[in-house]
């Protein structure tokens, strides 16, 4: 029989890393404007801005899609100490009370 081996601290670590991630993200900067303005040529600065744009709108996308991985880490984890919980309690622990001795 093959063991099943989880390693825990691994998704533990990921789940962290992940959250690490998106509050990154959160708290970035929506900055460009402040840039565009900066730049002293009006095409540089448009493209500046729609760069900034964009970038705004695909790192609200990316916030949601960590978010998501997350919670799939999240319950991946649980769900393994859940099973891991269960087959714990349904191994044999050698006390058997029902068995009979008198015999």
């Amino acid at each position: 029989m093959s063991d099943l081996v989880i390693d825990d601290e691994g998704l533990e670590e990921l789940e962290t890393r992940l959250r690490r991630v998106r509050t990154e993200f959160q708290n970035a900067e929506k900055g460009a404007r402040h840039v565009a303005d900066q730049v002293g040529h009006p095409g540089l600065a448009d493209v500046v801005r729609r760069f900034g744009e964009n970038w705004d709108v695909r790192r609200e996308e990316l916030i949601e899609e960590l978010g998501g991985l997350v919670d799939v880490v999240q319950t991946i984890r649980e769900t393994l100490d859940e099973l891991d919980a269960e087959l714990a309690a349904s191994v044999p622990t050698g006390s058997d009370d029902s068995e009979d001795t008198d015999g």
